[in-house]
């Protein structure tokens, strides 16, 4: 049920991306980031062990697979251009802190306080980068960036984010 209640988020999300006149890679991502934003508090509320572990490793898999292909896309893209290079250091800096986050997750029984404090740090940071992608890097984007380039760099997103998740399904997890 977590699962299709954040897809239901990830829609209205990105409705509301395209409504503001954001189309391609900036709406896909813009869906993606209110999913994990939904998983997480799930997360967060739910103290089951079990429960969180599932939702905890599909959050694994969604946000890392995300951030890795969005560094190699809409990342690289904008690294070129000035106004946007200490934007995109700034985001890759922030994507290796959730990493840190998410596994600091793992320290503790899922089921206890400190998970619960863990896991609302990880939900915090979340968005506290979202909110600074969407708000900044997004809208300076757009003004870099040809709509072709943004669908070129949406499809380019999906097969990114595809291998990512391949690679992440071999490792080791929670």
């Amino acid at each position: 049920m977590s699962e299709i209640s954040a897809k239901i988020n990830g829609a209205a999300q990105q409705a509301a991306t395209v409504f503001k006149g954001q189309r391609g890679i900036y709406a896909a991502l813009a869906k993606e980031h209110a999913e994990i934003a939904s998983l997480l508090r799930e997360a967060q509320e739910d103290t089951d062990p079990e429960h969180r572990h599932r939702l905890l490793r599909t959050v694994r898999h969604e946000l890392l697979s995300h951030a890795r292909a969005e560094e190699r896309t809409l990342y690289r893209a904008l690294a070129v251009f000035d106004d946007t290079r200490s934007i995109v250091a700034h985001g890759h800096a922030e994507h290796d802190e959730l990493e840190r986050l998410l596994r600091n997750v793992t320290l503790f029984e899922l089921g206890s306080e400190a998970a619960t404090q863990a896991i609302a740090d990880l939900r915090a940071a979340v968005g506290r980068h979202v909110e600074e992608e969407e708000s900044d890097l997004f809208a300076r984007a757009q003004d870099l960036l040809y709509v072709a380039e943004s669908r070129r760099l949406e499809d380019l997103f999906r097969s990114e984010k595809e291998t990512e998740k391949r690679r992440l399904e071999l490792e080791v997890i929670l």
